[in-house]
């Protein structure tokens, strides 16, 4: 999987004032800079709207608490037009003789969305659009206009029991409206034609609707060397800008005779007044579009990331949409008996429409990836809470109805579990799969016997080989109970006890079925240590190789668990291009639509007995001032059978997203119910 530096791109969020929606946008302004976020919601009224637009209120509020901390460090940055990366040798980035503030290379009055030529700390732009993804028009115009680099489609009509009574919402939303932004992605690299027709070059330096008086900046038969900055038809007034006596390769933009002393780029027969670097019938909004290091290629005199109504000024450099991710739903498993749910399972029985269409997607997004190119990643969520949610969702409708003394039906007489996932774990979970779109599989490695072998120095093998060795005879405990569990255990398959992969030393490894499994200790919780681990797990990833972490706790206390995860990896038909759940499947053998399609589950992985969440529930009400010290929970509960469409168990298999992205939820049942109490004090009874 290659990373996706989500700085600087146009990203789109569908269902923006939704539950999810809202929360992955106020994620989105925290952590990224200099980006474009837009979102779209119909703000339908399938629930009260004013909870939308209280949704809304609060990204703007996160937006405003962000800008604000950014501005308090911007002080720090000068007016300095060179990069804080760059290094101390690019004063000539500006003559001599020039004050060393250097705001004469740009003018004071300089509108600040031009900023992000400098400083860090660039604001975001967020745009809220009103509209519905049904709406193919308003879809395509919005891809026309922001050319977005990452979707993330969250819009869609929720609600199992809903989809019994009201299947044209369902089929409007779930099915038009993702066929709608699955045919934007496609022809998002088409959808430039018109521009590039009149574009020639990446080095087009302005939109097609700048105007005429500025044509000295860049001629339209400009050939993209930088060779020749002006047309050989430039009117005499600007040929002290470029002697005809010029060698033709740009070099250096001045004359061969020039003295070394016209630091300015400017004829000696220039005026003193012009030490801007330009002359003084040039327009004082231009003067900093020629530096003297111009590459040669002219693209880095206006940032990629410019503000979106200057989009087309980098044509070339825009490739589609890089990642479409959608959401599934748990409900796809529909009556499966099996569990917990993985997503090598058969889902061909759904249960309620909900369930059908987002089976639906799921395929849809496939033959698009495979057709289109367009990597794309299905998030199937389970029972996603917290604060600020659906008041259709169980946890919510209970409080209102508790509130108000009124008797909550608790289904299958209580039996039912469900695999509850707090918002802010489906967040993290997006925003990590946001970044790394599937990539297709790659070839196994092939090595000495066949044994996963893959470093191409021989000098480094031989350390790492070293190395491993020591390792061996040392093994941590967890390292030793692991090692002797896998070759007592039974699971039919045989591990290598640390093992080299390319510069890696893995743990353990599994050559029959590609699998790496990893025993962390506590130095791995450590924020550069899990960067680290994540670029590893990515390149094993795109090696061919699966791979399972596991911490020191888990291995020393809960190892069945551990070992049934293990043997989920490594059961059924061996794969040499080690794909196993939420791997990509292999590209068509014509090479066309190498995109990839990939699922995985994002749940807690911890089904709880309703009853028992109901119980936590009321305590937290109780505990947040909802509800009074001595509520009768008992005189306001009853036991119901089951309804339709829905399913006795949800239990999510989630070691792929563990596997590839580092990451389970991580919030318990208390803890997000506990924030759900809180909130809800704060917005309806205070």
């Amino acid at each position: 999987m290659k990373k996706i530096d989500l700085n600087g791109k146009t990203i789109l969020v569908t269902g923006a004032a939704g539950f999810i929606g809202s929360n992955l946008v106020k994620r989105l302004l925290k952590e990224l800079k200099d980006a474009t976020i837009v979102g779209i919601d119909n703000m339908n009224d399938y629930y009260d709207v004013a909870l939308k637009e209280y949704r809304l209120k609060d990204i703007e509020s996160q937006r405003s608490k962000v800008k604000s901390q950014r501005d308090s460090v911007k002080g720090e940055a000068t007016s300095d037009l060179r990069p804080q990366t760059f290094d101390g040798n690019a004063s000539d980035l500006r003559p001599q003789t020039l004050d060393g503030n250097a705001s004469d290379l740009r003018p004071q009055t300089f509108d600040g969305n031009a900023s992000d030529l400098r400083p860090q700390t660039f604001d975001n732009k967020w745009i809220f659009i009103k509209a519905d993804i049904a709406d193919k028009p308003t879809i395509d115009a919005l891809f026309d206009e922001y050319r977005f680099d990452v979707v993330v489609n969250l819009a869609a009509q929720a609600g199992v029991r809903y989809s019994i009574t009201n299947p044209d919402a369902y089929i409007q939303s779930n099915i038009i409206g993702f066929y709608n932004i699955l045919e934007a992605c496609r022809h998002s690299v088409k959808g430039q034609k018109s521009k590039d027709e009149g574009q020639k070059s990446a080095s087009d330096l302005r939109p097609q609707t700048f105007d005429g008086n500025a044509s000295d900046l860049r001629p339209q038969t400009f050939d993209g060397n930088a060779s020749d900055l002006r047309p050989q038809t430039f009117d005499g007034n600007a040929s002290d800008l470029r002697p005809q006596t010029f060698d033709g390769n740009a070099s250096d933009l001045r004359p061969q005779t020039f003295d070394g002393n016209a630091l300015d780029l400017r004829p000696q027969t220039f005026d003193g007044n012009a030490s801007d670097l330009r002359p003084q019938t040039f327009d004082g909004n231009a003067s900093d579009f020629r530096p003297q290091t111009l590459d040669g290629n002219a693209l880095d005199l206006r940032p990629q990331t410019f503000d979106g109504n200057a989009l087309d000024l980098r044509p070339q450099t825009y490739q589609g949409v890089q990642h479409l991710i959608y959401a599934s739903s748990s409900s796809v498993y529909g009556g499966n008996k099996k569990v917990p749910f993985s997503t090598d399972d058969r889902v061909d029985n759904p249960v309620s429409l909900y369930a059908a269409t987002k089976k639906s997607n799921e395929l849809m997004a496939h033959c698009y990836s495979k057709l289109y190119n367009i990597p794309s990643t299905g998030l199937r969520f389970f029972t996603v809470y917290g604060p600020a949610g659906r008041p259709d969702m169980a946890y919510f409708g209970f409080t209102n109805k508790l509130l108000k003394g009124e008797t909550i039906q608790i289904f299958n007489y209580g039996n039912c579990r469900r695999d509850f996932t707090y918002v802010d774990d489906i967040v993290e979970g997006i925003w990590r799969v946001m970044q790394r779109p599937p990539a297709s599989p790659q070839p196994s490695p092939k090595g000495k016997g066949d044994r996963g072998i893959h470093t191409a120095d021989p000098m480094l093998y031989g350390e790492l080989k070293k190395r491993a060795e020591e390792m061996r005879k040392n093994p941590t405990e967890a390292e030793s109970v692991l090692w002797n569990a896998l070759r007592s255990n039974g699971l039919g398959v045989k591990f290598r006890q640390q093992h080299i992969i390319e510069d890696f030393i893995v743990d353990f490894y599994c050559n029959e079925y590609k699998v790496t499994v990893e025993v962390d200790g506590g130095y791995h919780n450590t924020s550069e240590q899990t960067a680290s681990d994540a670029d590893r797990t990515a390149r094993l990833n795109e090696l061919g190789y699966t791979e399972l972490r596991f911490t020191n706790e888990e291995v020393l206390h809960d190892l069945d668990n551990v070992l049934k995860k293990i043997k989920t990896f490594c059961s059924g038909t061996p794969s040499p291009s080690g794909e196993g759940p939420g791997e990509a499947v292999t590209p068509s053998p014509s090479g066309e639509g190498q995109g990839e399609a990939v699922i995985y589950n994002i749940g807690g992985g911890q089904p709880e007995n309703l009853l028992d969440f109901v119980n936590i529930l009321q305590e937290e009400l109780v505990r947040a001032g909802v509800l009074p010290q001595d509520f009768d929970f008992e005189a306001h509960k009853q036991l119901v059978p089951m309804q339709p469409g829905d399913v006795p168990t949800t239990y999510a298999d989630s070691t792929a997203l563990e596997r590839d992205f580092g990451f389970t939820p991580k919030i318990t049942l208390r803890e997000g119910l506990r924030k759900f109490a809180e909130w809800y004090a704060d917005f309806y009874t205070r």
